[in-house]
């Protein structure tokens, strides 16, 4: 499950993922039903919107980032506010190509991940939206001659 509303309930479980913090499970789990009760980890991750231009032509994508750690969040945090006020919405809105956020938190970690957009049918923001400037999933973050670092 990704935590991106949820930072201060959390600590670290497993290598890259969290857990509800002690004093909360307890009451967590007498509001759910007895099949719901098992332990349940967490992805450090947040929802950005790109909306940008490529070749002429307007692209809107909301995309999913994941870090392993907070430090690395921070890091995250850090390179995305040189380009945008991030802290204005629950999802920053940055005039960033997908290609370009993808290089970024590989730069910043390679445990990072931008595992995929957001949305894939929706009108407006969805990868392969009619509204969203692409035909294929792939060219919002490949680029003939250009493929995403593997740093």
């Amino acid at each position: 499950m990704a935590a991106g509303d949820a930072l201060p309930w959390l600590e670290p479980a497993e290598d890259g993922l969290f857990r509800l913090k002690d004093d909360l499970v307890a009451a967590v789990q007498q509001t759910v039903p007895p099949a719901c009760q098992a332990p349940v980890r967490f992805l450090l991750a947040g929802e950005i919107s790109n909306i940008y231009k490529r070749h002429g032509q307007t692209r809107k994508v909301h995309n999913i980032v994941c870090a392993p750690d907070f430090d690395t969040v921070a890091k995250i945090q850090a390179a995305l506010e040189r380009i945008g006020n991030i802290r204005s919405d629950g999802r920053p809105i940055l005039g960033l190509d997908s290609h370009d956020l993808l290089e970024i938190i590989l730069t910043i970690s390679p445990q990072c991940h931008l595992p995929s957009p957001a949305h894939i049918w929706t009108p407006w923001f969805a990868i392969l939206a009619s509204k969203s400037g692409f035909d294929f999933g792939r060219n919002a973050f490949w680029r003939p001659g250009r493929p995403p670092s593997s740093r």
